[in-house]
């Protein structure tokens, strides 16, 4: 696993910008979360793996909620 990453976000009062803001850093969790998965479950760690396992449920679902917001402000 890589070491925590961190930047420096712009700050904006566009409410597009910022969903994409949220919606990038939120797929990069889901890598994160994908690469720990896979760890968890190569050290038969299953409980650790059904726990990460329902966090990338909630994110792939929060990212599908952010593409439809961006959608409905016009961004593709």
């Amino acid at each position: 696993m890589t070491g925590v990453q961190t930047c420096a976000l712009p700050i904006s009062n566009n409410p597009l910008q910022m969903l994409s803001s949220l919606y990038n850093s939120n797929e990069q969790m889901l890598v994160d979360l994908n690469e720990c998965f896979n760890v968890a479950t190569a050290a038969n760690e299953q409980g650790l793996a059904n726990f990460i396992a329902e966090r990338i449920d909630v994110q792939e679902k929060l990212g599908w909620k952010l593409r439809a917001s961006m959608k409905s402000m016009g961004s593709n």
